[in-house]
């Protein structure tokens, strides 16, 4: 059973990010394929040892970068949800909220 990393950002991912996962996994650039341009992309292995995960995960949070490992047995993509939260939009939509309840409560 395989398995894909997959690797979302919070800001536009480059192609040296690709290619530090690449290296750090030991795979090929043929591996990749873009979800989302410059937002998202997925990698295929066949499995990931804990440790080389850790790894791919302080990469990843050194990027501000979401990791996903997702198995590929019975895998069929038809929704992604998220929290988008402080990754993709900038502000926290429960702040946000708060802020306006308590404007209306003054």
């Amino acid at each position: 059973m395989g398995v894909f990393i997959v690797i979302v950002g919070s800001e536009a991912l480059q192609t040296e990010h690709v290619d530090n996962l690449v290296n750090l996994l030991d795979m090929t650039r043929d591996s990749v394929k873009w979800l989302s341009p410059d937002i998202a992309f997925e990698i295929s292995m066949d499995n990931v040892p804990p440790s080389l995960f850790l790894r791919v995960r302080e990469y990843t949070d050194s990027i501000c970068a979401d990791l996903f490992s997702v198995s590929s047995e019975n895998r069929k993509k038809k929704l992604f949800v998220a929290d988008m939260d402080s990754t993709i939009l900038v502000e926290e939509s429960m702040d946000e909220m708060a802020g306006e309840l308590s404007q209306d409560i003054k």
